[in-house]
């Protein structure tokens, strides 16, 4: 998995996650032991279609992947899908959100992760507002539910013309990528230190252990999707697709054994 930063948790970050034991992410070796909830609109479609491949490729038993309303009638390991909210409204997907966990019959839900989407972050939202609103739904989601595990999530990048390989450390956070990097600036201020960050962008980026696709803007660096992993420039082909999904079931292993 990508390695989580080591930026402070941002002033006045008063997160209860920080309570937890920090996960240690290592590579998927384990079967599923768990119930995740994974709401989503585009982003998620693709990280559910590498689930069962990334198991697969790891010779692992591959999970039960269904959706919410028939995963209520089944028993045992699963991810449970599905697709909330308005394309291009996060906020509408966050409340989805925090209905479906608020109202989940008890131990129907482990571990819950909401993905952005490409067109949730552009140039034109309101980066403070957004993440305002988001930090304030993790938190009401985790005190309401003490005994649901939750993930957070940077939004995701898309490819981009005249792109460079730099080094990982070279990106510090600042079109549509530049606003998507400054918001993730935030979330990864706020999360990193809780070791439950899936760095959607991070992932997708990635060229090697060290190496990323990036663009510069005013002197910074911010992440690009590395093209090799995107059908269409968005949308994740299936080696994005695999590799993303394997990123996010190794941080749901690790945050289920802390």
């Amino acid at each position: 998995a990508v390695p989580a930063t080591t930026a402070p948790m941002s002033k006045g970050s008063t997160q209860p996650s920080t309570a937890r034991p920090v996960p240690t992410p290592s590579p998927l070796n384990a079967n599923l032991d768990s119930r995740v909830l994974l709401v989503y609109q585009t982003l998620g479609a693709d990280v559910m279609r590498g689930i069962p491949a990334a198991f697969k490729a790891a010779r692992l038993k591959e999970p039960t992947v269904t959706s919410w309303k028939k995963s209520k009638s089944l028993s045992g390991p699963l991810v449970a899908t599905a697709k909330v909210g308005r394309p291009g409204d996060p906020v509408s997907k966050m409340r989805a959100f925090a209905g479906l966990v608020n109202g989940a019959p008890r131990n129907s839900v482990d571990i819950a992760v909401m993905t952005f989407d490409y067109r949730d972050v552009t140039a034109d939202t309101n980066i403070l507002d957004l993440f305002d609103i988001y930090t304030d739904t993790m938190t009401s989601l985790e005190s309401a539910n003490p005994d649901v595990i939750f993930l957070y999530a940077t939004a995701p990048v898309s490819t981009s013309n005249s792109w460079r390989q730099v080094d990982r450390s070279s990106v510090k956070g600042l079109t549509d990528n530049i606003a998507r990097e400054r918001f993730n600036t935030l979330v990864r201020q706020e999360y990193s230190a809780t070791g439950r960050l899936f760095d959607v962008a991070s992932v997708q980026a990635t060229l090697s252990a060290d190496r990323v696709s990036a663009k510069e803007h005013e002197s910074q660096w911010y992440f690009v999707m590395n093209p090799n992993l995107s059908k269409d420039g968005s949308r994740l082909n299936d080696v994005g697709s695999l590799r993303v999904a394997r990123s996010m079931m190794e941080l749901v292993a690790a945050a289920a054994k802390a």
